[in-house]
């Protein structure tokens, strides 16, 4: 996956994340039963969206590590500042 790809799915996972955390998207979350791993549901919900933001940013960050490290031929210091 490109990193133009990941950075958009980023984008698009954090403005869901804060619709679900904000009102009235809070509203479909916020049900205190069922009880899941102990927790009542919109903690729940909540920990499962944070979790899932830092899968989103760890991809993100591997991905621009990758692309960071690929060596750009032909460049050297001299060419950028235009000297032979």
């Amino acid at each position: 996956m490109s990193v133009r790809a990941v950075r958009w799915l980023v984008a698009l996972y954090m403005v869901l994340f804060a619709a679900l955390t904000t009102w009235p998207g809070a509203s479909l979350i916020s049900a205190v039963e069922p009880f899941i791993a102990g927790l009542p549901f919109n903690l729940f919900a909540i920990a499962l969206l944070i979790i899932g933001g830092l899968g989103l940013l760890t991809a993100l960050y591997i991905s621009e590590k990758r692309v960071s490290h690929t060596p750009i031929p032909d460049a050297s210091p001299t060419d950028i500042r235009g000297e032979p």
